[in-house]
């Protein structure tokens, strides 16, 4: 089950208003990898709020990528510090929205291909997360609205896509793709051979990211640089006798 409730936070540049007030139920009880990857798709929709609630200026970011013509002339956002991978992701985001260029399809693109899995209930519901059990997968992440602070939202999301989105593509029957070293130049060339359309189209968009280096959300490290309250507890060592 994914879940999410409307907020309305300023953030550095505008106004946050984005989330839905539901909650989704699946049952994957008995169903195939596909159909589970199609309820994946709930909080993958979700990326691109990691990064507008991460702190960075997303209007001067829209305003800098507007004005280029090639996505190599793309600047590395320095003077963000801490912050400069996040604002490199949005930039490069927003970049390839402009596009309709996405690393996901939509539900639309994955029903014509024959994978549909029908809700179960849907609700409304206060706060934000994933409660997700399969076979012996099992992800569970949550947060409450109450005092709740934009970046913490920006975390519980990041760590929910973390968890998901390689699985989302695997289930698909795509080849899981490693980080490659930062280049906007190999990424713009790997944009630029792309000739497959629908799903196969948005995966080749996420493994050109990939291999170019760049993260397509706000991950839970790259925030954690930021807020390092995010960063996930160590296990507990041994403890003597």
């Amino acid at each position: 089950m994914f879940y999410s409730h409307v907020i309305e936070r300023p953030y550095k540049g505008s106004t946050f208003s984005s989330f839905e007030n539901r909650a989704v139920r699946y049952s994957l009880e008995g169903v195939g990898e596909k159909q589970v990857a199609y309820a994946l798709l709930e909080p993958i929709l979700y990326s691109k709020e990691t990064m507008r609630l991460s702190g960075i200026n997303v209007e001067e970011i829209e305003s800098v990528v507007d004005s280029l013509s090639t996505l190599e002339k793309m600047p590395t956002f320095s003077s963000y510090g801490k912050l400069k991978d996040i604002a490199l992701s949005y930039a490069v985001f927003y970049y390839l929205e402009k596009n309709n260029e996405f690393f996901y399809p939509t539900h639309k693109e994955l029903e014509e291909h024959g994978i549909y899995l029908e809700k179960s209930r849907e609700k409304e519901k206060e706060g934000i997360g994933l409660m997700l059990k399969y076979k012996g997968w099992i992800v569970i992440k949550k947060l409450s609205y109450k005092d709740a602070k934009p970046f913490m939202i920006a975390g519980t999301l990041a760590g929910i896509i973390d968890s998901v989105l390689p699985k989302f593509y695997s289930f698909l029957g795509f080849k899981e793709v490693k980080k490659g070293r930062k280049s906007l130049k190999n990424l713009s060339s790997l944009l630029s051979k792309i000739k497959a359309k629908g799903i196969e189209r948005r995966y080749e968009v996420y493994r050109a990211l990939l291999l170019s280096g760049i993260s397509p959300y706000a991950t839970l490290e790259m925030l954690a640089k930021v807020y390092p309250i995010l960063k996930p507890k160590k296990p507990r060592g041994r403890v003597p006798k």
